[in-house]
């Protein structure tokens, strides 16, 4: 295993969030600066059978928690963009290892996505219902959803926003289900199935973002932890003990 040399800052401002899947990932990486294991020990190579470099102290398989790494450039970003005391790198650690985080939960699950993804299509079906009042609500939600979102995707902002939007998705979900029970029934037979199943699917997509999404997001609260510095090492590597 030959050496590959990263500078100190390599990834910073590479790794961004997708605000409407909550997915992390690295823009622009060079395949040549992949790596695989990591050497305390700041060795030009290393070989031998993988059960003897188990066993070596200073050799490590890193498992990158993708959320924080994206949460410590960006509390970089946000506090260049406010022009305030740049914040040194132990500074920028602390906060991102501080932070209340599911770092068990996959990237975008536990209702970390953004109600966009089930407004969006929802904005296309409702419209079969002819109800211009329900599109309008509908749509107006996906807008909404859509600049919050855009306008959240902040570490210090995004935990924030399915509550910020809440108050006009769940008043929308409950008018639905209200029209489906009582259907306008004029028209043909072909014109009331299909009003049933427009009002039907929207209802469908609602409540997935309801359930999937926001009540997925509180039974997560109680899984996320936060860790705290143990002790610094040379070379930027911080022992960590895990809270919560």
């Amino acid at each position: 295993l030959n050496r590959t040399m990263l500078g100190v800052e390599h990834f910073l401002t590479r790794i961004k969030r997708n605000a409407y899947t909550g997915g992390i990932v690295i823009m622009d990486a060079c395949p040549s600066r992949d790596f695989h294991f990591v050497d305390l020990f700041h060795r030009e190579f290393n070989h031998g059978k993988p059960e003897l470099l188990r066993q070596d102290p200073y050799y490590f398989r890193p498992v990158p928690l993708q959320m924080r790494t994206w949460l410590y450039q960006s509390y970089w970003e946000e506090n260049d963009l406010a022009g305030g005391k740049m914040w040194s790198a132990k500074d920028r650690f602390a906060h991102c290892i501080e932070a209340k985080v599911n770092d068990m939960s996959p990237i975008g699950g536990m209702g970390r996505w953004s109600p966009v993804l089930c407004l969006g299509p929802a904005c296309f079906v409702v419209c079969l219902t002819l109800d211009l009042a329900l599109v309008a609500m509908v749509v107006g939600s996906f807008l909404a959803s859509v600049f919050v979102t855009s306008r959240m995707n902040r570490a210090s902002l995004y935990r924030f926003e399915r509550f910020l939007t809440m108050p006009f998705r769940w008043p929308i979900a409950i008018f639905v289900s209200l029209a489906l029970m009582n259907p306008d029934r004029a028209g043909s037979t072909t014109t009331v199935l299909i009003n049933l199943v427009a009002h039907g699917a929207t209802i469908a997509l609602l409540l997935t973002d309801l359930f999937v999404g926001d009540l997925l997001m509180l039974l997560g609260r109680p899984l996320e932890c936060s860790y705290e510095i143990v002790k610094q090492l040379p070379g930027r590597v911080y022992v960590v003990r895990r809270v919560g």
